[in-house]
């Protein structure tokens, strides 16, 4: 029995610093003053160097979150060869209808309040930036947009219907001979109701038919194979004008035969 309380003892005496940090952390709230730097295993405080907050692990490639200032920064440097990645994961259990990813300053401001992304050439430049409150949205890119399509041909590719409230600012004038143009339009092959698909060649300037090389990527973003493909197109804008100048035309002729017409 006396030998079990001098265990006990022991026990409580080389764990007693345990027990009281333990106890400190539980029961109070922790100040420190000056920096907190977190590498690996080391854990250090001092007082004069930047940056304020440093928790670092360089085990694989560089992974770091910093407080400068004004500025908080979540870092990730992969080894040779590895790819980068930064998840925000708001998972959520069953029967929760939301999982979202908020960024907002919730006081009156009239500063800009952006989402932007740089590029990954070292320049510091934008490509691309979502804007509230009055902030100019842009995506400033030189490859192409879809939506609803993974693999855009076009500059903006839409599967889908297109609603627009207000007027395109800027569009073609055609000076031509647009009655010979529209008279030359063919179908390609009859469908139902009496619509039948337009022969893109017989559209001239008009049609556009070409074909063009996708990627396909895997779940990881990486490119699994390619597909070649065929697009035939109808420019709506020059379509629109080959019309405009088409009614030009025929109220020309009308004109010829009878000059009482107002717009003679």
């Amino acid at each position: 029995m006396e030998k079990r309380g001098k265990k006990l003892g022991n026990l409580i005496k080389n764990n007693l610093l345990s027990i009281l940090v333990i106890f400190i952390i539980i029961s109070s709230v922790v100040v420190l003053a000056g920096n907190i730097v977190m590498q690996d295993s080391d854990f250090t405080i001092s007082g004069l160097s930047n940056p304020t907050l440093n928790i670092q692990d360089t085990n694989e490639g560089n992974s770091r979150f910093i407080n400068y200032g004004s500025r908080l920064s979540i870092e990730q440097t992969a080894l040779s060869g590895a790819n980068s990645f930064i998840d925000l994961s708001p998972y959520t259990g069953d029967s929760v209808s939301q999982s979202l990813i908020r960024a907002w300053r919730d006081v009156n401001t009239t500063g800009m309040k952006a989402m932007t992304f740089y590029r990954g050439d070292g320049t510091g430049s934008s490509d691309a930036r979502i804007g509230v409150n009055g902030t100019t949205s842009y995506l400033a890119i030189t490859g192409n947009l879809g939506v609803g399509t993974s693999s855009p041909t076009q500059k903006l590719d839409v599967d889908g219907n297109i609603t627009a409230d207000d007027f395109i600012t800027k569009s073609l004038f055609f000076n031509g001979d647009a009655l010979s143009r529209i008279k030359s339009i063919s179908a390609d092959s009859v469908g139902a109701n009496n619509w039948q698909k337009v022969n893109h060649e017989s559209l001239g300037d008009a049609g556009i038919i070409y074909q063009y090389e996708v990627e396909i990527l895997d779940k990881d973003g990486n490119v699994a194979s390619t597909e070649i493909r065929t697009f035939e197109g109808q420019s709506i804008d020059r379509t629109v004008a080959l019309l405009l100048r088409a009614n030009q035309q025929l109220m020309d002729e009308l004109c010829k035969k009878d000059s009482s017409y107002s717009w003679c």
